[in-house]
C-alpha cells in the first residue's frame, strides 16, 4: 500500500486548495513536492489564517482520521503576526503547549507515524516588524527544543529562506515576507524533497 504524507498548516500550506477535494493540493510547495514523489499519497490540510490552536481543534478529523505515515507541520507565523497586528491574544508559552500537545496526541493515536517540523518563517519585508521577528525566533527555538525532546526531524525553513537573500532579492521569495512566490514555494519543496531523499522514511513500514 502506498504511504500517505500529510501537510498540516496555514495559508503557506493551503495555497488555494479545494477543501472538499482530498486530492486537491493547491499551487504551492505541497504541489511541488507531489511532483517528486508519485508513488505516495499526498494530502494537503492547510487552512489559511490558522494558528497553532486551530490545528489542535481539527487534529482528530484532519490528521488522526486520515492516518498518515508522515506528517509535516508548519505553523506559527499567524500566532505572532495576528497578535501584533490585530491584538489577537496569543503567547509563545501557549504556542509551546499547543505544539507539545499536538505531538503527544498524534503519537498516542498513530503508532509508527513520523512527525516532521517545518519552521515558520518571516523575511525582512512586508509585514516584518522587530516584535514579530523576536516572537517568531522564540517559536522557532521552541520547535527546535521540542524536536529534540520528542525525537522529531526539524527543517529550519526560516534560516534556509533568509540565507537565500544573500544571492537573490526578497521579492523573489516572498514579497510580503510571509507568503511565498512560486519560486519561494519551490525552495521550500526542494528542502522537503532533499530531506525525504536522504532519509529512509519511505522505506519504513508502519509498526
Amino acid at each position: 500500500m502506498a504511504k500517505t504524507i500529510l501537510f498540516f498548516g496555514d495559508s503557506v500550506t493551503d495555497t488555494g486548495r479545494e477543501r472538499n477535494n482530498l486530492d486537491s493540493l493547491g499551487h504551492g510547495y505541497v504541489h511541488h513536492v507531489s511532483q517528486a514523489f508519485t508513488n505516495v499519497r499526498i494530502i494537503n490540510k492547510g487552512i489559511s489564517g490558522n494558528r497553532s490552536y486551530d490545528l489542535l481543534d481539527r487534529l482528530d478529523e484532519d490528521v488522526i482520521g486520515l492516518s498518515p505515515d508522515i506528517l509535516f507541520v508548519m505553523i506559527g507565523i499567524n500566532d505572532v503576526w495576528h497578535k501584533h497586528q490585530w491584538n489577537v491574544p496569543s503567547s509563545t508559552d501557549e504556542y509551546e503547549k499547543n505544539m507539545d500537545t499536538l505531538v503527544r496526541r498524534v503519537k498516542n493515536a498513530l503508532s509508527g507515524v513520523t512527525i516532521v517540523f517545518l519552521s515558520p518563517f518571516l523575511l525582512p519585508t512586508g509585514v516584518h516588524t522587530d516584535p514579530i521577528r523576536r516572537d517568531l525566533d522564540t517559536e522557532i527555538a521552541i520547535l527546535d527544543s521540542l524536536s529534540k525532546t520528542h525525537d522529531i526531524p526539524f527543517i529550519p525553513v526560516d534560516g534556509i529562506l533568509n540565507n537565500l537573500l544573500e544571492t537573490m532579492p526578497v521579492e523573489d521569495i516572498a514579497a510580503d515576507g510571509v507568503h511565498p512566490t512560486d519560486k519561494g514555494h519551490q525552495m521550500i519543496a526542494n528542502e522537503i524533497i532533499r530531506f525525504m531523499e536522504t532519509s529512509d522514511l519511505l522505506e519504513r513500514t508502519r509498526s
